[in-house]
């Protein structure tokens, strides 16, 4: 369930358009307030899930709710991945 929450999105492959825009602006202080902004919501809650689900416990409850809720654990990721498109459209 992690890897499919964390790879579904894609978050790296947007970062080369991202950089791309930002780096047409007129103003660099704009620019790095943008980047910042995008890192900080997009790139962040990504390291973040990745060091917060490394720990031994965390990992072992993880795979007992997903082989036990299966169906359950495909719902959540769905709706994860639809409210990050969503939110990345705002």
């Amino acid at each position: 369930m992690l890897i499919g929450t964390c790879a579904i999105p894609r978050g790296g492959a947007m970062y080369p358009p991202v950089a791309a825009v930002i780096g047409g602006l007129a103003s660099t202080a704009y620019g790095l307030t943008l980047l910042t902004a995008y890192n900080l919501a997009f790139i962040a809650p990504l390291f973040l899930l990745v060091v917060v689900a490394s720990g031994r416990d965390i990992l072992t409850g993880l795979s007992r709710v997903h082989i036990t809720h299966r169906a359950h654990a495909k719902a959540v990721t769905w709706s994860l991945v639809v409210l990050v498109g969503l939110f990345a459209l705002l």
